[in-house]
């Protein structure tokens, strides 16, 4: 078209071109942030990863022992962590030196993708490596604890077990002040070679302490402090320990020769399994040595237990302890059918035990069954002694045979006596049965002679259990 203008009717002289669009500016303003957030996350996802929760550990000097959780690794710095790893508790150990001031706590939660702890080590000083708990512990060697990581970066990243770094203070002269986390009883604390009770050294002089925290003669910390200040000392948490209670308070918690404590004791899962005994104390029964392994509860009781008396008599059936359960007969072939009518007839004189329904042909035999329950903790090395008094009724049977009256005793399944003979004056007769009692519901089993030619009377049953 000619450039020049044109007129147009009630529109005046017009370009002939027509006239330039409008840019569209509305759909950049959405879909320039979206073209920008597609960017970043390809860069996000071509980002070279890095390996998640790398933890290596390493000591000066070197080859120290790894421990996690009060538990050795087998390995020697410098390592790495095995993969996965998440201890809460973090230390190093070598013979004759100690690390400092003590161990790091990780938090899984915040780990960044390495961490590296140099660890420093040094031997103590000489006024200061002297314990002489160490021998009334068993001579168990002191373990150093690990040292808190260097400062820089790493605050963020660790609950640290000291919250006030190492070193010296500005002050020398001010004054060491302790308090712990998850202290225990159980545990015992040494500063510099010396017992003392936690509330006592919460406030210690100002200069070098060795701090040594043992369980049962274990050293759970070991470490030199230096200088002033306010520090937390965390030990080992709950879910690490097992406990182990007795009762009464007195008693003993003993493992191999050495007393791990009296009425209760903490135990690092690490040392399991372990086995446990439990001497006796006067006048009561103990209980059964008892194991622990590594799938323990977080707590375990068990108890001495007074010694027992179990009896019966016709004058008081099922009172003391011993029950008259059933009363029936035995057929030859068969088993123990209970038959109150049947079975042995119940006298203001004893219990009358004879043949099959008093019959005058010899086969079969009547038989009582009594019941007692034992304490959980009763074990086959208890003293226990059964008696018996039982005699011949002189209630004689119509057909003439060559015995009087038999008894066979069975406890638990085991006989005691088999077609005992009987006196009409009666006598007691006992048996030892440490070996057969079980805990829980124990079982007597009384049986007349199936060729006796009279009844026995039971007179009294009496279980004497204990010293």
């Amino acid at each position: 078209m000619s450039p020049k203008p044109v007129y147009l009717a009630g529109q005046g002289f017009r370009s002939a071109d027509p006239p330039p669009r409008p840019v569209p500016w509305r759909p950049l303003v959405w879909i320039l942030p979206l073209l920008l957030a597609a960017g970043l996350a390809g860069w996000l996802l071509l980002k070279p990863q890095p390996a998640p929760g790398t933890v290596r550990v390493l000591s000066t000097p070197a080859g120290a022992e790894i421990w996690l959780d009060l538990a050795f690794t087998g390995l020697h710095t410098p390592a790495e962590l095995p993969p996965g790893a998440r201890p809460a508790l973090l230390q190093v150990r070598l013979p004759g030196h100690f690390a400092q001031p003590l161990s790091v706590r990780l938090d899984p939660a915040r780990l960044p993708e390495q961490v590296e702890f140099q660890l420093s080590m040094q031997a103590p000083a000489p006024a200061l490596s002297a314990d002489s708990g160490a021998a009334e512990a068993g001579g168990l060697p002191a373990a150093a604890p690990p040292a808190a990581p260097p400062a820089v970066g790493l605050a963020p990243l660790l609950e640290k077990a000291l919250r006030q770094p190492a070193g010296v203070p500005e002050h020398p002269d001010e004054s060491l002040r302790l308090t712990w986390q998850n202290w225990d009883p159980a545990y015992r604390l040494k500063v510099d070679g010396r017992v003392l009770d936690p509330a006592a050294a919460r406030q210690l002089t100002g200069g070098a302490h060795r701090i040594v925290v043992e369980l049962a003669g274990r050293p759970l910390l070991d470490t030199l402090l230096r200088g002033g200040g306010a520090r937390t000392l965390v030990l080992p948490a709950r879910e690490g320990v097992v406990e182990v209670r007795v009762s009464p308070a007195e008693a003993e918690i003993v493992q191999g020769e050495r007393v791990l404590g009296r009425g209760r004791c903490l135990i690092p899962r690490s040392d399991l399994p372990l086995n446990l005994r439990f001497p006796a104390l006067p006048g009561l029964l103990p209980p059964a040595p008892l194991t622990l392994t590594a799938t323990a509860p977080a707590s375990v009781s068990v108890r001495h237990v007074a010694g027992l008396s179990l009896g019966w008599s016709p004058a008081a059936p099922g009172v003391q302890g011993l029950t008259l359960a059933e009363r029936g007969y035995v057929m030859p072939g068969a088993t123990f059918t209970p038959d109150r009518e049947r079975g042995p007839k119940l006298e203001r004189a004893g219990l009358l035990l004879g043949r099959a329904f008093h019959d005058r042909r010899p086969g079969g035999s009547q038989a009582a069954r009594f019941t007692f329950d034992l304490p959980r903790e009763t074990q086959p090395g208890w003293p226990a002694v059964l008696e018996l008094s039982a005699r011949d009724s002189g209630r004689r049977y119509p057909l003439t045979l060559t015995r009087g009256a038999l008894l066979t005793v069975s406890l638990n399944g085991t006989v005691l006596a088999r077609d005992l003979e009987l006196e009409e004056g009666g006598q007691t007769r006992s048996w030892p049965v440490s070996s057969l009692l079980r805990p829980g519901s124990n079982e007597l089993l009384l049986q007349s002679g199936a060729e006796s030619r009279s009844a026995a009377r039971l007179d009294r049953l009496h279980l004497k259990v204990g010293p």
